[in-house]
């Protein structure tokens, strides 16, 4: 427990600004639809920097997992990996379905 906590709170301190990066992001690119004259060029770099984004927050929540998977007993890892499925199933489910 004294490893998991502060472990638990940089992981989300860092989840909640990748979470604000990513709202700042997807609301300019949305706000370009106001402006005909950003070519469809534009629009597509500016899509590719959401899911840049979106991997890199999809790669620190694994790497958060395996790393918590590291500190638990076997009777912990067992207990662990059997919540998982319901954790992955409620982070990718559509918005109001969770």
């Amino acid at each position: 427990m004294l490893v998991f906590e502060p472990k638990k709170k940089l992981f989300w301190d860092k989840m909640h600004q990748r979470f604000e990066e990513i709202k700042k992001t997807k609301e300019k690119f949305y706000f370009q639809m106001y402006d005909p004259s950003i070519p469809d060029s534009t629009l597509q770099a500016n899509a590719g920097l959401i899911g840049n984004q979106q991997k890199e927050l999809d790669l620190q929540v694994i790497r958060h997992f395996k790393d918590v998977r590291t500190l638990c007993t076997p009777d912990q890892l067992v207990k662990f990996d059997s919540l998982l499925p319901s954790i992955i199933k409620r982070m990718t489910a559509l918005p109001g379905k969770k």
